[in-house]
């Protein structure tokens, strides 16, 4: 299962340089590369093929595969509803001021001068 789930973002993963990842600038690839995806319909499939064919009764496989497929289903529409609606939000210019103000000890007038509309 863990194999289904992680070749997806591993290809993603493989086509990023990794300056890149650790920047977080990740949104220029969205999909993997086709082999990857072809190993986890593989893997997915190998998975079912499994479960079906090791399970006493069919009908019960049956629709435990598929109520699992109804599950990933759904909460992969429920991410995809919340990354929309958190890239339709404004981003915040004032994060990083933000956390600089509550971790920091100094005084006022130098965190004035860090969240300076420059930074």
């Amino acid at each position: 299962m863990t194999l289904v789930f992680s070749l997806g973002p591993l290809g993603r993963a493989h086509e990023i340089p990794v300056a890149a990842l650790l920047r977080g600038d990740t949104e220029s690839s969205r999909a993997g590369p086709l082999r990857y995806r072809i190993a986890a319909a593989c893997a997915m499939l190998a998975l079912v093929a499994t479960v079906f064919f090791s399970a006493s009764d069919k009908k019960l496989a049956g629709v435990f595969i598929a109520s699992v497929l109804a599950a990933y289903l759904l909460l992969r529409g429920v991410a995809a509803l919340v990354m929309r609606a958190a890239r339709s939000l404004p981003a915040r210019a004032t994060q990083g001021c933000a956390s600089r103000k509550a971790t920091s000890a100094a005084p006022a007038a130098s965190r004035q001068r860090w969240c300076s509309p420059s930074a």
